[in-house]
């Protein structure tokens, strides 16, 4: 059997009627043993892009030919879960190597000599450098999320060229942005390195709105619980900052709101957990960074919420393609204070038209217009006791300067100060 009749098998198996547009686009120049970066919108189907044209080349029994490397624990966990099935179609072993997973368990594994593996960096690394893994039989090195590593990261990745990696074995860079001092230095590498740009050509995305929310942080949890409460939500929600986000799935505990958290120093466990009970519909909120929820793909995401705004394109373009894949529709809320939303609207420039919340018809908790398509946020369910109206940053700042100014000082209030009890 031939290396496209190979290919042609994988793709029936996967069931999928035709391909996306960056499948076809590097099908070809993979399956040549060809370096290509292959940039396409977030669900455009990357990882079977490469994966399948890979696989493909492998010989069984032949030794590792194969390493995809990551950056997050549970995008490698996703691509081993996706490429397994496939690898044993062609009788071949294909293995994880992940960080937080038990180390003596993946050496012991290690010794049955799969074809492929997919790691995170740090654990490859390690593994190279104790003598646990060979490169000499390697035909393909693949860089899922390449633009998404840390220096220190990159710089381990580019040094497995000069590691022992045969001269002879092709690259592989995928993401939904590009990074031109990062291709440049793969390329320095790998001089044959070609871009295959797909970003303006795919158009698998659906129509996703892109909504300007002036609020602060009273005003954000609101909003959360407000979208938590619909039915059939799955929403991801971004933060900057670990702590931030701790804050808010302590209020939202208290509010008795669902929602999961993914950050990544969590225990593995848990992480799984998490992201199964997000993926189930069991929670309807899944709160996460940048890092822990890089290239996870997620069926009918229905919204994404940046409960902090992101201070890069790259980060705003991977957070929001979580949601419209495939045709589907989908929102994006972004949550800020005026100063906020003027830095974001700068950044994105006239590349994404953002929508500004309309003032007159602003939903409270008390109440909440239909849910339509001009909505800013989703209608809140019915309560015993109306919920106090979300104050913009400006309205908030305000009423505090007011009440500051109408406090009366009371004797009562002054003639104890000083005393020990």
């Amino acid at each position: 059997m031939t290396n496209e009749e190979k290919a042609a098998q994988l793709w029936q198996q996967t069931g999928f009627a035709q391909q996306t547009v960056i499948q076809t686009a590097v099908a070809a120049p993979l399956l040549a043993g060809q370096s290509v970066a292959g940039v396409a919108p977030t669900g455009s189907g990357k990882t079977l892009a490469y994966g399948i044209p890979t696989l493909s080349r492998l010989t069984p029994g032949a030794g590792l030919q194969l390493v995809i490397i990551v950056p997050a624990q549970e995008l490698a966990i996703q691509i081993r879960d996706v490429l397994t099935p496939l690898a044993k179609t062609l009788d071949l072993g294909f293995q994880g190597l992940i960080g937080s997973a038990n180390r003596e368990r993946q050496i012991k594994r290690l010794r049955e000599k799969p074809e492929a593996v997919v790691a995170t960096v740090g654990r490859f690394i390690d593994l190279l450098e104790e003598g646990k893994l060979r490169l000499d039989t390697v035909k393909t090195l693949i860089v899922d999320e390449f633009d998404s590593f840390e220096p220190d990261a990159l710089a381990d990745i580019l040094s497995i060229r000069r590691g022992g990696l045969p001269q002879t074995a092709n690259l592989g860079l995928f993401s939904a942005t590009d990074s031109q001092a990062i291709l440049g230095e793969f390329k320095a590498a790998w001089p044959e390195l070609t871009l295959v740009d797909e970003t303006k050509t795919d158009k698998s995305r659906g129509p996703v709105k892109h909504l300007l929310l002036d609020r602060q942080m009273i005003g954000k949890i609101q909003v959360l619980e407000r979208l938590a409460r619909e039915k059939h939500q799955r929403i991801f929600v971004f933060f900057n900052h670990k702590h931030v986000l701790q804050k808010v799935a302590s209020q939202l505990r208290y509010q008795h709101v669902p929602a999961s958290m993914l950050i990544t120093d969590g225990r593995q466990v848990q992480r799984a957990e998490a992201l199964q009970d997000f993926r189930s519909g069991k929670v309807p909120l899944l709160l996460t960074t940048d890092v822990a929820a890089r290239g996870l793909d997620v069926a009918d995401v229905t919204a994404v919420v940046n409960f902090e705004l992101p201070d890069t394109l790259t980060t705003y373009i991977h957070r929001t393609g979580r949601t419209g894949r495939q045709g589907a529709p989908g929102t994006i809320y972004n949550l800020g204070n005026d100063h906020d939303l003027r830095d974001l609207r700068h950044l994105v420039g006239d590349r994404i038209a953002l929508e500004t919340e309309p003032g007159e018809t602003k939903p409270t908790a008390k109440h909440q217009p239909a849910n339509s398509a001009t909505t800013s946020e989703p209608p809140a369910p019915s309560a015993r006791k109306p919920r106090k109206k979300a104050l913009t940053s400006a309205e908030e700042e305000e009423a505090s300067a007011k009440k500051r100014k109408k406090r009366k000082e009371r004797w009562r209030n002054k003639k104890n100060v000083g005393k020990h009890w």
